[in-house]
Order: structure tokens, then C-alpha cells, then sequence
């Protein structure tokens, strides 16, 4: 009895503490608005799709936490939409919704207030919360003061921190360096400069990269080190990208001796091989992006796993990009390198999907239906479901 009693508290306590999070609604969105409008509260969405990782591991790691389930559940009506799912793709449509995870808050008539793109830590998330309840903390606001003029820095430093917030990298590109460009280097060593700095990116071999660098112990304490070692290597990863979308490959391989010289571990070589692809793809040197490509996987031919994984990634770039429609032998090379995979892997499976797409690509309805059948009956015998974009592209090869 008493062993009952114990494993019964037990299961109480798990889901007490289960509870704790945020406690999401169940029922339409148009409930959760008739809701929050009787109950005079905002609107929180997460709009989610079930492969998204960022998604996952809000749902999974800050959802729950009963820091954040206490301000949510008091302040908020909250609905988790999967945006490929019942009315999902409707409010992706409505709300223009572009990458995953989104957060939206709502008023009750369903305007946005206040939007996130991309995940956070529950501070985080309890913070853009707290904001979204502010009328002067939101995106109309502060650009009804920017486009009027207003060039403070509280106005500034607000707008680029919401202009990256809603991923909108044009705006934060052309704001951002307005005002960076207005800023001595010194003017970094404040708090609210540097975050809008971080978000803009440094430009490589200019003043102010090189002070953040020589001074990194000064800028490690005005924020912290993690936030400054992100922002040296998203300042070189945009440095690497700007030069890979060029035409000129001396300036592409001066980016890359400076970045190895900055990070030599070798765990980077991927993000230098990545560049010179895009490069190689820019500028229609078809060769050699083909002949990278066959190097790294003979680099892994003893290691299944890896292999089946770069295959995938490869394959479905060429399966995708239109760039490879006109170079020929691009799709049969795509298909040799996905039967090889699929020979390395005891449970295949998006190679199957793949292969169908190239098929499509080349006309062939019946390879394009047969691998698509494949596809389908692995999902079932692995216990999986089939995403509405995998429905669709099915429904398209049976309609050729």
C-alpha cells in the first residue's frame, strides 16, 4: 500500500510540474481571440512546424519552465499552430510567416503587436513578453519615431533590436550601419552600441572590428564572452559570404587565410568549404563544385553515417537549386551518388525522396512515382508521418 501510495504522489508531483509551463489553448484560433477578448489579454502564437529544431527545443526546454508558464498563463492566451497543419497554413498566410519558430503577440482582434522570429532562452522570451505589453516598446511605434526623424539612440538601438528580432535583414542592414557609421569606436564601449553593433555584424579590417577584437577583455565585460565571440565569428561568416557572392576568387581565398589564421581548428573547414561551393555556384563553375563535392565524400567512404548525410544535403541542392537544370550530367551524378547512399544505408529513406524529386526534374514520371513510393512505404515501416509538404510534392509527381 505504502509503495502504492509513494508511486502514485510520484506521478502527482510529475505532472505538477509538467504544469508549470505554459498552458496552451486547445481549441481554433478564433476561440482563442473570443477568449482573449473576454478576458481583456493579448494573444501569444507559436507558430511551429514538427521538423524545425528551434522549435522543438522551445517547446521541449522554455515552454515548460514555470518561470515562463507564470507570467504567459497570467498575461496571455496561448495557441501553438503548426503551420503545415488544419488551419496552420491559413495563418501562415495571414500573418506572412517566413521562418520557424515565429512568436507573434496578438491583440483580440488578431493585429500584430510585437513579433520574435528564431527561439530564445526563457529570459529572453519572458523579456520580449514584458515588451509586447509596452506600446511604445513596438515595431509602429519606434518607426513612426525613426521615420519621423528621431535618431536618438534610444529610438535607434530599440529599432535595429526589433528590426533583427523580426529577421527583417534588409531594414537592419541599412539602419544598422547608418548608425554604426555615426559612431566612433569608443562610442562601442556602451552597452546598448555594441548590442546594435552585434546585430549589424563587424566588418572585417575595418576600425571598429579590430577595437572589438584588441579590447576583447573590455567588450567580454560589458556583455559577455559568449556574445562576443559570436559576434567575431558572424563578422568573419559574413565577411567569407560577402566575398563567395563576388566574382573575384583572391579576395574570397584573403578571407579565408584570415579566418583560419582566427579559428584553425580544423571543426571549421565545413563553414570554408561551404563558401567556396557558393562561390563556385555564383559563378557557374559547375567542375569544380562537383569535383569538391566528390572529394569530401571519398574523404568519408569508410564512414556510413556521414556519407548517407552529405549525399542527402548534396543531392537535394541539386535536386533544388534551378542552377544545375542546365548544366549537364548534374542530375545523373546527383542519382549515382543517392544509390551509392542508399547501398550504405540499412534503413533508407529521404534519399528515396530526393531521387523522386530529380526524376520530377527530369520529366521521368515513372522513377519520379516509383521512388516516391518508396518514400512513403519507408515512412510507415519507420512510424513516421508524412508532412503536408511531402504530401504535396507527391500529389505533383502523380499529376505530371
Amino acid at each position: 500500500m505504502k509503495k502504492t501510495l509513494t508511486v502514485v504522489t510520484a506521478l502527482i508531483l510529475s505532472a505538477n510540474l509538467f504544469a508549470q509551463g505554459i498552458e496552451f489553448e486547445h481549441g481554433t484560433f478564433a476561440d482563442a481571440l473570443a477568449k482573449a477578448k473576454r478576458e481583456n489579454k493579448m494573444v501569444f502564437m507559436d507558430c511551429y512546424t514538427t521538423w524545425c529544431g528551434p522549435c522543438k527545443a522551445l517547446a521541449n526546454n522554455v515552454f515548460p519552465q514555470k518561470e515562463v508558464g507564470d507570467y504567459f498563463n497570467a498575461n496571455y492566451i496561448n495557441v501553438k499552430m503548426d503551420m503545415e497543419k488544419g488551419e496552420g497554413p491559413d495563418l501562415l498566410k495571414r500573418y506572412g510567416v517566413k521562418g520557424f519558430p515565429t512568436l507573434l503577440y496578438l491583440d483580440a482582434a488578431g493585429n500584430v503587436l510585437y513579433k520574435r522570429v528564431g527561439g530564445g532562452s526563457p529570459a529572453d522570451i519572458i523579456a520580449d513578453a514584458k515588451l509586447a505589453a509596452d506600446p511604445t516598446e513596438r515595431m509602429d511605434y519606434i518607426k513612426t519615431k525613426y521615420d519621423g526623424g528621431d535618431r536618438s539612440k534610444a529610438i535607434v538601438t530599440k529599432y535595429i533590436g526589433l528590426l533583427r528580432k523580426n529577421y527583417l535583414q534588409e531594414e537592419l542592414k541599412a539602419v544598422g550601419s547608418e548608425y554604426i557609421n555615426s559612431l566612433t569606436k569608443e562610442d562601442l564601449l556602451d552597452t546598448d552600441n555594441f548590442k546594435a553593433y552585434c546585430s549589424v555584424g563587424g566588418e572585417l579590417g575595418s576600425d571598429k572590428f579590430e577595437y572589438v577584437k584588441t579590447n576583447k577583455k573590455k567588450f567580454v565585460h560589458l556583455s559577455n564572452e559568449e556574445q562576443v565571440n559570436n559576434f567575431i565569428m558572424m563578422s568573419y561568416y559574413n565577411g567569407l559570404r560577402s566575398a563567395a557572392e563576388g566574382d573575384d576568387i583572391t579576395k574570397l581565398d584573403e578571407v579565408v587565410k584570415a579566418f583560419k589564421a582566427e579559428y584553425p581548428n580544423p571543426q571549421y573547414h565545413a563553414t570554408v568549404d561551404q563558401m567556396y561551393d557558393v562561390f563556385y555556384l555564383n559563378n557557374k563553375e559547375f567542375d569544380k563544385w562537383f569535383q569538391g563535392k566528390e572529394t569530401a565524400l571519398k574523404a568519408l567512404e569508410t564512414n556510413n553515417e556521414q556519407y548517407v548525410q552529405t549525399v542527402i544535403r548534396t543531392a537535394y541542392q541539386v535536386a533544388t537549386d534551378p542552377c544545375f537544370k542546365w548544366e549537364e550530367g548534374a542530375y545523373e551524378k546527383a542519382i549515382e551518388w543517392l544509390n551509392k547512399g542508399i547501398s550504405k544505408n540499412e534503413k533508407p529513406l529521404t534519399e528515396y525522396f530526393c531521387l523522386a524529386m530529380i526524376y520530377k526534374n527530369q520529366g521521368n514520371k515513372e522513377q519520379a512515382l516509383k521512388n516516391a513510393g518508396l518514400y512513403k512505404e519507408a515512412m510507415i515501416e519507420q512510424g513516421k508521418d508524412i508532412d503536408q509538404r511531402s504530401e504535396s510534392f507527391i500529389k505533383s509527381v502523380e499529376a505530371m
